[in-house]
């Protein structure tokens, strides 16, 4: 049984079912394209897998095929689903899921989730299964000092189980090595940043299939492992990439087999009364809450020494403590991958944002540091894409930078000129230096415990998720969020009394300073 990618290329369905593959190549070069004809013939084929979708590119295949798509605009099954129950079906009924991600907050772990069912499954049914996986440097990056994540943990274990792996990434030099070095096949399309070259040179090998790799045109492969060695096409889809389709017509035994199994699993995504009385009454919200360290009798304490410092007549306080009312503050919790100096390699960090997009520290105190999320300043996809770079060397030239991404002398100058009034990188002597704003990250989560709270305690803050993940790339030029999170920092309103004239400040309940 073969599959067919492009004129005379042929695959061994066994080998990309139980194998370990990939298909690399840069934004454009055809790399999604490749990865949606391979999921159309397994799915002709009638071979189940699970494809991790992270832009809602694949959901259309359903419009020509059957199969199970969760998440997403276009989902059959909304998140969170049933994990455990829908790979179950899926691998025992042999239907393919799209596993769209696209619109969840924290997308790592969506997917870590997800495989991890798939593992357990096949613990004990053992039945081939294929694991699909985009952008997967940013599920399995060359992280230093890190615990080894489910794709590594099914590249590495997953063949005993009946379980094959494809990853698709336009940054091999970004993803784990330990993932890359157990691909025996996979699709090279184009490359041209030299870090990247130089991570795919030991599948390729031989200096000349490397220096054919920046001259690839959209679509072109050069494939290793599969028994064909020579430069191809990739052929035409039949269903649109991420674009609309009309269905096909009538819907036969499998069809209603497939609508079955999507009832059952849209039963078992219904939340129970039970779980919706746990959720709590109209008034209360279920939090996680930062650990308090000051009592509201210190709160008091301090609140009185506030009010005999700030007013004294005759050497007695004319303010008087008025109320003191807990409250939570929500802030954001970003998961960090951040370059270390070592080309690929990650360090995992936190930070902590409030609703102003200021850095909140922990450092002794609670504080705010202004950031530059605030900061409004037009870059451009081209300006962005070399603020990245600076930020995995840390240090570099313009000519480094012209070289590695291939970009126009002038261009890369007048880039960084633009990204040095940003203040976003430091000139000199034409060497590009990265702004280190990572004094504000943290190395571990700060201590957090769940709890239910009156909706009037929770001062809310107007988050946009989108502007946050805007602001990834300046956090620390080159990282990448992994995770997000609101949690709550439990603070002590204080209202103080003169008269009629009344005095509000707030002060945290982790360290009892004054927030401003």
């Amino acid at each position: 049984m073969n599959i067919n990618i492009a004129d005379g290329v042929d695959i061994d369905a066994q080998l990309v079912m139980t194998g370990r593959g990939c298909v690399i190549g840069q934004s454009g070069s055809g790399k999604s394209y490749l990865v949606g004809v391979m999921a159309e013939e397994l799915c002709r084929l009638g071979l189940p897998f699970c494809m991790i979708d992270t832009e809602g590119e694949y959901s259309r295949l359903k419009t020509a095929f059957q199969v199970i798509v969760v998440g997403g605009s276009d989902g059959d099954v909304g998140m969170p689903a049933d994990l455990e129950a829908l790979f179950r079906l899926s691998i025992s009924e042999g239907f393919p899921v799209v596993f769209d991600v696209s619109d969840e907050v924290d997308k790592p772990a969506a997917v870590e989730a997800a495989l991890y069912a798939i593992y357990g499954q096949e613990e004990s049914m053992k039945k081939p299964y294929l694991v699909i996986v985009e952008e997967a440097d940013k599920f399995a990056p060359q992280a230093a000092h890190s615990k080894l994540n489910m794709i590594e943990e099914i590249s590495v274990r997953g063949r005993k189980r009946g379980i094959g792996i494809l990853v698709a990434t336009q940054r091999p030099a970004s993803i784990s090595k330990n993932v890359l070095a157990q691909c025996s096949y996979g699709f090279i399309g184009k490359l041209v940043i030299g870090n990247d070259i130089r991570a795919v040179s030991t599948l390729l090998g031989g200096a000349g299939n490397l220096e054919k790799l920046a001259m690839h045109a959209t679509g072109e492969f050069t494939p290793f492992g599969i028994g064909h060695d020579m430069q191809f096409k990739v052929k035409a889809r039949s269903t649109a990439h991420g674009g609309s389709t009309p269905s096909i017509q009538g819907e036969g035994a499998a069809g209603a087999k497939l609508s079955s199994i999507i009832m059952q699993l849209k039963a078992l995504n219904a939340p129970s009364a039970n779980q919706l009385q746990k959720k709590g009454g109209a008034g209360t919200v279920n939090i996680d809450v930062v650990s308090a360290n000051i009592s509201q009798d210190e709160a008091k304490m301090y609140a009185a020494r506030a009010a005999k410092k700030r007013f004294v007549l005759f050497g007695k306080a004319v303010e008087e403590v008025d109320r003191i009312t807990p409250k939570f503050m929500g802030v954001a919790l970003l998961g960090i991958r951040i370059p270390t100096k070592r080309d690929g390699e990650y360090e995992e960090r936190y930070l902590v944002l409030d609703g102003r997009l200021r850095s909140v520290s922990f450092n002794g105190r609670v504080s705010f540091i202004e950031g530059r999320a605030g900061q409004k300043t037009r870059l451009s996809k081209g300006d962005m894409e070399i603020l990245s770079f600076v930020g995995t060397k840390r240090k570099t030239t313009s000519l480094a930078i012209q070289k590695s991404l291939g970009k126009d002398p002038l261009y890369v100058d007048n880039s960084l000129g633009r990204l040095s009034s940003a203040g976003l990188i430091r000139l000199k002597n034409d060497v590009a230096t990265i702004v280190d704003n990572s004094r504000a990250l943290i190395d571990s989560t700060p201590p957090l415990r769940a709890e239910t709270q009156d909706k009037d305690s929770i001062i809310s803050n107007e988050f946009n998720e989108r502007v946050i993940r805007d602001y990834e790339s300046t956090i620390f030029p080159g990282s990448v969020i992994t995770s997000l999170k609101w949690i709550y920092l439990p603070v002590y309103e204080i209202r103080l009394r003169h008269g009629n004239k009344v005095r509000i400040f707030t002060i945290d309940a982790v360290y009892g300073g004054r927030l401003v």
